[in-house]
């Protein structure tokens, strides 16, 4: 089933590579965010929010944050803003947002509109090759030197 509300520009080929449809104002805050599957993400927890103000965190940067707001005030297109979830079962998730600047008739910037996709299966399988990159130059080490470095890298895998 498609949407009537998604702009006719994306087409249909969206369903295909995407699990949510947003839309932000001048400000950054959701107007709109659609699921095109389903999901166990409360879409509509996004709604009245900036991306910064939510749940969320920045997955591959401390200046994360900083990084993005400075693109959105420019405002320019972002390709990729992979962010954390912490979900209330517990699990953690994975999301990259991707968005362009929206514009009216006359030109003047509206907000922004964009696509995420829940890339955690991807996530997970590159956190998998990280700790076992790490765990094998830890057994070059002697056995409890090994160990140590082992279970310190594990544990720093799970935050």
């Amino acid at each position: 089933m498609v949407d009537d509300s998604l702009p006719v520009d994306f087409g249909p080929l969206v369903f295909l590579v995407a699990d949510w449809y947003w839309e932000q104002d001048i400000n950054h805050r959701f107007t709109k965010v659609i699921a095109l599957h389903d999901t166990s993400f409360d879409d509509s927890s996004h709604v009245g929010n900036t991306l910064w103000e939510g749940p969320i965190i920045p997955a591959e940067s401390s200046d994360g944050w900083q990084e993005l707001q400075a693109c959105m005030a420019a405002p320019l297109p972002f390709p990729r803003f992979i962010a954390k979830y912490g979900h209330p079962l517990g699990s953690l998730h994975y999301y990259n947002y991707s968005g362009l600047p929206a514009r009216d008739a006359n030109g003047v910037f509206t907000g922004y509109r964009g696509f995420c996709v829940d890339v955690t299966a991807s996530a997970s399988d590159q956190q998998l090759l990280r700790l076992e990159h790490e765990i094998s130059a830890c057994l070059e080490l002697d056995f409890d030197e090994a160990i140590e470095n082992i279970l310190g890298h594990f544990c720093a895998s799970q935050l």
